[in-house]
């Protein structure tokens, strides 16, 4: 069933995907009306918003805060009616309350997805998460927070005497993680997350992950650490070893899945509202191919040396797309759109057959069970590029949707491009793009930025090595690197006095 309201409707408030909340302030309800629309209402320049769903922001965007047409801002939570907490309250107890669906994800602790690595020349590198603190847990009521705009060190697994980042940038890997701003009193950690592996068998993985919903930090964390472990089983292995990769992926995505939901039962976090994008990379060195598999709007491309604009790109899983529409209205999901303060714009969101809940404007996601049965499924796209032999500098571009929400693909793509023929090394340019989405975010939205991720990823003629042996403290030199604030380890032996 298809709505629309030219304001917002009864319960529903916001940008969507940032939180459930209760209902519980006078007022917090704006008034709607329902007409009879059935169909998308796109803008004349459909071309530009094909990938990204918003209007992009010009490169010099205006002073324009993006707010509905009640005057709302867009930067405002999801409000849901306490009795519709209360039933996703209800399905989460009956999860937990189903038998176990699969023995092979049962028992897996983060700590077990962590110490695999170091076998066969394997390592894993992920976000370095704020450490809880005794200080926080009084003044806050919560032993872990993360202030706006923290932008997250790294961990590398195994320990090594290398840096994380200095091991990344000598690979030729660059990667930023940034909390984004949801307003003064945001202490919440960030929901970005991201990792870069190599497995055992050669293969090169990349993940990135966008959670949303209340406690969507959670299932992006674990997402991006079970993906490589899982793609490291001896079932996917035989199958990478063959070059099956699609089924390799297949299969991982749905352990994946699993393990969410099974992990969920010893967390405190409700997959029921709460869910993550996803989309992983996969690339073996000398192959003349990379492969991508993605949930959501955590969109890549390819960024070749010479020309303009942006090469191969994923497609967001979105209703602006017919198929994923119809297959939200085919399973029988409600589809709600409502009017924006933006010419021509409407936004679309899902939710649950005759529910207020969750809310959710793409179409494919980890977690967000309560639409599984309504078309909003797990299952990746998964897609094939053939890499150019005889440009080695072609650069694959990934990033969560605070860069695509203020950027088009083609102007990502450009600004990468120019920065590194200017002479910029790959973290800074990783590092000043960013920069610009926050303040473009900042300038179009005023008091929200979301979190932002870029990976800019080496593909052809990409070789990693392995790590070398851990050594004692003493023995190993610092180094300040231009895009960090801390000094970083190198192979060099430490000078004597």
């Amino acid at each position: 069933m298809v709505r629309a309201f030219a304001a917002d409707p009864p319960g529903k408030g916001g940008l969507l995907r940032h939180g459930l909340v209760p209902a519980s302030e006078p007022g917090s309800t704006a008034a709607a009306t329902v007409c009879a629309a059935t169909g998308h209402v796109r803008s004349d320049n459909s071309a530009q918003r094909r990938h990204t769903g918003v209007e992009p922001f010009s490169a010099k965007p205006p002073v324009q805060r993006r707010r509905r047409s009640d005057g709302s801002s867009l930067a405002d939570r999801v409000v849901v009616p306490p009795e519709a907490l209360a039933e996703l309250h209800r399905l989460h107890d009956e999860l937990m309350a189903t038998p176990t669906a699969s023995e092979d994800i049962v028992g897996i602790s983060h700590e077990m997805l962590l110490s695999c690595w170091g076998r066969g020349g394997s390592w894993h590198v992920c976000a370095r998460l704020p450490e809880p603190g005794m200080f926080d847990l009084l003044v806050y009521g919560t032993d872990v927070i993360e202030r706006p705009f923290n932008r997250r060190g790294f961990r590398l697994y195994p320990s090594s005497s290398i840096d994380a980042e200095f091991w990344l940038d000598r690979l030729g890997v660059a990667v930023v993680n940034m909390k984004g701003f949801k307003g003064p009193s945001d202490i919440k950690l960030g929901q970005d997350n991201f990792s870069v592996t190599m497995l055992e068998s050669g293969w090169h993985c990349f993940c990135c992950a966008d959670g949303h919903g209340t406690g969507g930090d959670w299932p992006a964390q674990r997402a991006v650490s079970s993906m490589p472990y899982f793609l490291q089983t001896k079932g996917c292995s035989m199958l990478l070893g063959v070059f099956d990769v699609e089924s390799a992926l297949l299969r991982a995505f749905e352990m994946v899945e699993d393990d969410l939901v099974e992990s969920s039962r010893d967390s405190s976090v409700s997959l029921q509202s709460c869910g993550s994008t996803f989309t992983c990379v996969m690339h073996r060195p000398g192959s003349p191919s990379v492969w991508l598999a993605h949930v959501g709007d955590s969109r890549a491309t390819l960024v070749s040396r010479c020309g303009r604009g942006a090469g191969l790109e994923t497609t967001d899983h979105s209703l602006q797309v017919p198929a994923e529409e119809e297959r939200v209205e085919r399973c029988g999901g409600d589809i709600v759109r409502f009017d924006v303060e933006m010419p021509g714009e409407v936004e679309a969101r899902v939710y649950a057959r005759g529910k207020t809940y969750p809310g959710i404007a793409m179409t494919r996601s980890l977690g967000d069970l309560c639409v599984k049965e309504y078309g909003v499924i797990a299952e990746p796209e998964i897609v094939k590029w053939p890499l150019t032999s005889e440009d080695e500098a072609t650069l694959l571009l990934l990033a969560s949707d605070g860069i695509w929400n203020v950027f088009s693909s083609d102007e990502a793509a450009d600004f990468v491009r120019d920065g590194l023929k200017e002479g910029k090394s790959r973290w800074i340019v990783a590092v000043e793009l960013a920069k610009l989405a926050k303040e473009r975010w900042m300038e179009g939205c005023g008091d929200y930025c979301d979190d932002v991720t870029v990976m800019l990823l080496p593909l052809s003629g990409a070789q990693f090595e392995e790590l070398p042996p851990a050594k004692p403290l003493g023995t190993v030199g610092l180094r300040w690197l231009p895009f960090s604030h801390v000094a970083c380890c190198s192979a060099r032996p430490a000078p004597t006095r």
